[in-house]
């Protein structure tokens, strides 16, 4: 499985941590002092000629886009030349034709391995025979679960382990000769342990880009294997991820056959300071060993329903990853080609020889694919170019991807200008059926995105509207009753307007999107909350009994968990479990409140996750509601959610959601109103969860509260999903 971005980790059990670390390891860094010498290479390098001129003769043949509708005709393009990346391949941008695209922009993987691979050399069923190759996690060896997400990863410090993944390794090769490369990559998982061997490279916890920097624990791993693997198969190549925890250099070279492909999100590079960091941290991998270095890039596409063209950012990063020395090049892309432009071809071409005059390929793209509308269009994609690059905030790792905070990139007035560069261009095309269709595939694609924004729009705005009364008595005034009907309203039509324009531009131009997340992008519904306060719910609830079995949070408290020093997950009250992923600065605890309670604080969370279960009649509705006070930046996300379950305890389907706008929020009232219930629905999970919190960015939940109402069962402590010992 690819390296995804939004990363969800499993539930984490409990742990008592251990008192003794053991001894640091007096020998960390001279296993690799008997090849340093003989073996590091020179980064390999590439000279620096002059931008080359595109020729003058008979155009070459070009498909922009897959299908007919990105064809040109022309001579045979060249062969890769010597400056081109030796392996190159783009994830996901085969969707729509099978990868004919790929092959004719000559994106060739040429057996590229090295994504998450632990897994299958590790299988679960493994621990029986040798459970020392897993996971050292409160005071014993830790079996993962055969269903769902991969969130853990070997026992990397064991020199056991790295025998086992050798002989993986050595076999593979034996029984495929014409391989060149066998994938090491780190599973895609936070659990790493914490036995004496490990916490020798971890402990105390380091830092980088925020998270915990493992680097040296994955890369001693990989140097162990090579070391192992090399003498029989010296023209071979371990492929390994410098992923996450493990994108810094290693305090040590690395082995010369291991083959790390650097990850990062390279379109925060609108920012000064990162843009610096991250060629200074290409540099130091050049140098750090490998004879041969990998870019790793996200170049979405999915997960975005506006334009994120960063071009000029990206012809600047592949010219100098390879003048840097890196070789092969692989990108997550599954484009969404009505929005993307040029991008994805552009990076195509580059990949070829990043030498190359990205400006003239540019005109080239847009003189061609456009035609007599070429202008407009240009001044389209580099308008949306520049929203990217001018954008405010903070850079972290996929920012906005698969968050509504993408929708502020577009404010009204660049929406309005941008539709009239793709109306002069539908203008200019008119005559040229092939130049109207490929016009036509970006306008109807941005159409979505002004949909999509305008929903965000009138949902936030009914959202802030029901916030200021929510939790006041009585039932409001009657204006502002009819100020939030009419926000209502025009939520419910936006909402309505939105999937029709997708449907019908999905169902009319096929290429216009890739994968579309209609999960991400519906799950916070204010129009419920709505309906329900406008139909006297609030009076209702009031009286209607308790249904959580700690509403005070009383304790006493679950541990925390803590897995070589990093926090997993906080103290909790009885009757719920929760789980964070450690990082920088982190703050999840309970702390008093001023009414004599207890609120859970968070602060720096990348993603935080509480949750509660509980049984609910068979007839009825409910209400699940917090008050909560925090400072909230456009890019935080604080999000109230529901699931329905069976009498099995199998998941129905959602029960509502909720993300809170940005603001400062003092004792704000958030109701999730459950109703419509599935018919075999025993059970409700409920779940609070913070994510991508930035400096300043605090929140404290206060006591959450369920109440249903017409025939409520007694409050007892129950334990569900989530909630697993």
């Amino acid at each position: 499985m690819l390296p995804l971005a939004p990363r969800i980790t499993a539930l984490l059990a409990c742990l008592v941590f251990p008192a003794l670390l053991g001894p640091a390891n007096p020998e960390r860094h001279a296993p690799h002092e008997k090849w340093r010498s003989r073996h590091l290479p020179k980064p390999e390098a590439t000279p620096e000629p002059a931008p080359r001129p595109l020729p003058a003769a008979e155009p070459l043949a070009r498909w922009f886009i897959p299908g007919e509708l990105g064809e040109e005709p022309g001579r045979q393009p060249p062969a890769p030349g010597p400056n081109a990346f030796r392996s190159r391949a783009f994830w996901g941008s085969s969707l729509h034709d099978g990868g004919r695209w790929n092959e004719r922009n000559q994106l060739a993987p040429q057996g590229q391995h090295f994504s998450h691979n632990l897994s299958r050399i590790f299988p679960v069923e493994l621990f029986d025979r040798h459970p020392e190759f897993f996971p050292w996690i409160g005071g014993r060896r830790w079996r993962p679960s055969t269903t769902g997400p991969v969130n853990w990863n070997p026992d990397l410090g064991e020199e056991a382990v790295a025998d086992h993944a050798a002989q993986a390794a050595r076999t593979f090769f034996r029984d495929n000769p014409e391989a060149w490369s066998f994938a090491l990559g780190t599973n895609d998982g936070l659990r790493y342990g914490e036995s004496p061997a490990t916490l020798a490279w971890v402990y105390p916890p380091r830092f980088f880009r925020g998270r915990p920097d493992y680097s040296d624990l994955v890369f001693n791993f990989m140097n162990r294997v090579a070391e192992r693997v090399a003498p029989e198969h010296p023209d071979r190549h371990l492929g390994a991820l410098a992923y996450y925890w493990s994108e810094q250099v290693p305090s040590f070279p690395v082995h010369p056959k291991v083959m790390p492909f650097l990850t990062a999100d390279r379109s925060q590079g609108y920012d000064a300071a990162f843009l610096a960091e991250e060629e200074e941290l290409q540099r130091r991998w050049a140098a750090a060993g490998p004879e041969r270095l990998g870019i790793y890039d996200y170049i979405y596409g999915h997960g975005f329903l506006v334009p994120r063209i960063h071009t000029g950012l990206l012809a600047r990063h592949l010219r100098h990853a390879r003048r840097t020395g890196f070789t092969d090049y692989f990108a997550e892309m599954i484009p969404h080609w009505g929005l993307d432009g040029p991008q994805p071809w552009l990076v195509a071409q580059l990949l070829l020889d990043p030498e190359q005059d990205a400006a003239a390929l540019l005109d080239e793209y847009y003189t061609r694919f456009f035609r007599a509308a070429a202008r407009p269009m240009r001044g389209f994609f580099e308008l949306c170019e520049r929203l990217w690059m001018e954008q405010e905030g903070p850079v972290y790792w996929l920012k906005h991807y698969r968050s509504d905070s993408q929708a502020l990139l577009f404010p009204p007035e660049a929406r309005r200008e941008l539709r009239a560069l793709l109306d002069e261009a539908a203008a200019l095309a008119a005559d040229d059926d092939l130049a109207r269709r490929r016009v036509e595939l970006t306008s109807a694609a941005f159409r979505v995105t002004e949909r999509y924004v305008e929903m965000v729009e009138r949902r936030e705005a009914l959202a802030r509207a029901l916030l200021a009364v929510l939790g006041r008595p009585g039932a409001g005034s009657e204006a502002e009753r009819e100020r939030i009907a009419a926000r209502r309203e025009a939520d419910r039509e936006a909402r309505r307007v939105f999937l029709d324009e997708l449907a019908q531009v999905q169902a009319a131009h096929p290429l216009a999107f890739g994968r579309v997340h209609l999960e991400d992008i519906l799950r916070s519904d204010w129009g419920p909350p709505a309906d329900w306060w406008l139909a006297g719910g609030a009076e209702r609830a009031a009286e209607a009994p308790e249904l959580s079995s700690n509403p005070r949070w009383r304790g006493p408290d679950s541990p925390e968990l803590r897995i070589a020093g990093l926090l997993y997950a906080p103290a909790l009250p009885a009757g719920w479990a929760g789980r964070t992923e450690p990082t920088e600065g982190l703050v999840a605890e309970l702390r008093a409140s001023a009414d004599g309670g207890r609120v859970l604080r968070l602060e720096h969370a990348k993603l935080s996750e509480f949750r509660s279960f509980a049984v609910v009649p068979p007839e009825g509705e409910g209400l699940f509601s917090l008050r909560l006070d925090g400072s909230i930046s456009p890019w935080a996300r604080v999000l109230v959610h529901a699931a329905w379950f069976d009498a099995d305890q199998n998941r129905i389907g959602p029960a509502g959601g909720l993300i809170l706008p940005a603001g400062e929020w003092r004792h704000a009232l958030v109701p999730l109103a459950l109703t419509a219930k599935p018919p075999q629905a025993t059970g409700v999970l409920c779940i609070v969860a913070v994510l991508d919190q930035q400096a300043g960015d605090w929140v404290e939940i206060h006591p959450p509260s369920l109440r249903w109402w017409s025939g409520a069962p007694e409050p007892a402590p129950l334990r569900g999903p989530g909630q697993t010992p």
